[in-house]
């Protein structure tokens, strides 16, 4: 409009001019948020006030016991309520929030990730058991392999003292005894080369 015929003023968008002949224009207009609403605890009437407008903003209020916020209704404070954040709602008594349908509390982790984590760290605790063991068990091997070829070589060195050579003699004792009977050389049992040793 122009100078002399503007519209009103608003929160949102200022008014039209008016179409007669008039220094008043039409009222401004103001907006709601749903989203931002508490849209059980509002009661939007567009067009009720056609006068000049105004807000009252209470802050929430401390002590009353809620899980989340204690919002005033009225400007006395006489009447409060608990509200929630989204995608929550309040429980039976009134003032503890609980989330609504599937919607997981923040700071917790669904079931199937905790299910899933502790499986994994199960196979893996186990698997790592097995290689352990595997490894193990073939440091075992390799040890017991040394020390055959350990035993054997010194064996056979120990024997080779005793074995016949062309310029010596060697006599066997026939005579073997033990607790009064006498033994031949068919009844001795034999002896595994490995437990031999020669003694001095």
């Amino acid at each position: 409009g122009g100078c002399r015929y503007g519209g009103g003023g608003g929160g949102f968008a200022g008014g039209n001019a008016p179409f007669v002949n008039s220094t008043n224009g039409e009222g401004g207009y103001s907006y709601l948020n749903p989203s931002k609403a508490l849209l059980e605890l509002s009661n939007v009437e567009p067009g009720v006030n056609a006068g000049p407008g105004y807000v009252l903003i209470i802050p929430s209020i401390d002590g009353c016991e809620c899980d989340y916020r204690c919002l005033a209704l009225d400007a006395k404070r006489s009447q409060v309520t608990c509200i929630c954040p989204q995608r929550w709602k309040l429980g039976d008594d009134k003032k503890k929030c609980v989330p609504v349908g599937d919607v997981t509390p923040v700071g917790t982790y669904p079931t199937w990730f905790v299910v899933g984590l502790i499986v994994t760290v199960f196979f893996l605790t186990v698997l790592f058991g097995v290689v352990c063991f595997l490894l193990y068990n073939r440091y075992q091997q390799k040890a017991f392999g040394r020390l055959g070829r350990k035993m054997i070589p010194n064996a056979d060195l120990q024997l080779d003292r005793l074995r016949i050579t062309s310029d010596s003699i060697m006599e066997y004792n026939p005579n073997y005894e033990f607790g009064g009977v006498v033994y031949t050389l068919k009844d001795l049992k034999d002896i595994p080369r490995e437990q031999l040793r020669l003694v001095k």
